[in-house]
């Protein structure tokens, strides 16, 4: 997706799109292991907040076993 003007002759690639190629140049590497991954982060999050629920689960119920 491209959000700007770019130069002419140019090559986008990304989301938001980047050039990567002017004039049949190579701007740069495109350094695709840097991507973001945001389900990744969401399914992290997610196991966090399953392990501080479990974590006072047990809690609770430790203090009601209590004699």
């Amino acid at each position: 997706m491209v959000v700007h003007s770019v130069p002419d002759d140019s090559t986008v690639v990304g989301i938001p799109g980047r050039v990567v190629r002017t004039r049949g140049q190579i701007a740069d590497d495109l350094e695709h292991g840097k991507l973001p991954d945001p389900q990744g982060q969401d399914l992290e999050n997610v196991q966090q907040r399953v392990d501080q629920l479990e974590s006072v689960i047990r809690a609770l119920l430790e203090e009601k076993t209590k004699p």
